[in-house]
């Protein structure tokens, strides 16, 4: 077995369904299910110029705990079996657990674009993402179902994992999965869906096409609603296909 890099042989194969090619999704989720992703507005805009969607290593994302940082260190220890049954057994299992090892701090390493989901009888839009990702002035929330995403997707290289973050209080890490799809119960709130890619890049683009995808796009409520209005008669005019689909938030601040 491949220590490196990570495929999809190391997640729990039977809870992972491939809906396209190189696109595995985790048996739970309804592709039919709402999302929506907080940018800023540059960024949106290099997704409408580019037809590319931007995915961040984690080693660039604030939370130290997704570089695999522990704030106790005995977090990070694993409980070892002390008895073995012969000195083979006491080989292979911790030739397992280096293994184990080195694919988790490939994971740790991964890039990911992160999403997300609607609670039942919510707003759609959530005042602290706003706050916390949509660039403290002009943000932009894409509303979108999790199939016609990843239908948009083009000329994929690396294999995606798909699955809803689970949030824990802190504590060791036992599978590549909860390296990738764990964090700490602080962020709850943030109700992530994670879209990783099983590489180690710097940072990756991916083909998309734009139309295909975006339901809907809301402005930031921290602008004013005649900026507002300018913004979106320059966005109809410059991508007639989204016409209609530009709305002020829900969110009233200015």
């Amino acid at each position: 077995m491949d220590d490196n890099p990570l495929n999809v042989e190391s997640f729990k194969k039977d809870s992972y369904i491939e809906k396209k090619e190189k696109i595995h999704v985790h048996k739970s989720l309804d592709m039919n299910m709402p999302i929506y992703h907080y940018l800023k507005f540059e960024y949106f805009l290099c997704i409408l110029d580019n037809n590319r969607l931007y995915f961040s290593n984690r080693e660039k994302l604030t939370d130290l705990r997704e570089k695999g940082k522990k704030s106790n260190p005995k977090n990070v220890f694993r409980p070892t079996i002390c008895q073995f049954n012969s000195e083979s057994e006491r080989k292979l299992h911790f030739e397992q657990q280096r293994i184990l090892d080195s694919q988790i701090e490939v994971a740790l390493n991964t890039c990911v674009s992160c999403w997300t989901y609607e609670e039942t009888n919510k707003l759609p839009e959530d005042h602290l993402m706003w706050r916390a990702y949509g660039g403290h002035g002009i943000g932009i929330q894409i509303e979108t179902k999790l199939g016609d995403l990843l239908d948009s997707f083009k000329n994929l290289q690396h294999d995606i994992v798909v699955n809803t973050v689970d949030y824990v209080k802190e504590r060791a890490i036992y599978t590549v999965e909860e390296a990738i799809f764990m964090k700490d119960i602080a962020y709850k709130s943030e109700r992530e869906l994670r879209l990783c890619t099983l590489c180690n890049e710097k940072q990756l683009e991916i083909d998309i096409e734009p139309e295909m995808f975006i339901h809907q796009i809301r402005l930031s409520p921290f602008i004013s609603k005649q900026y507002a209005t300018f913004l979106k008669n320059a966005l109809e005019l410059e991508y007639p296909y989204l016409k209609g689909k530009i709305k002020k938030s829900e969110i009233l601040e200015y």
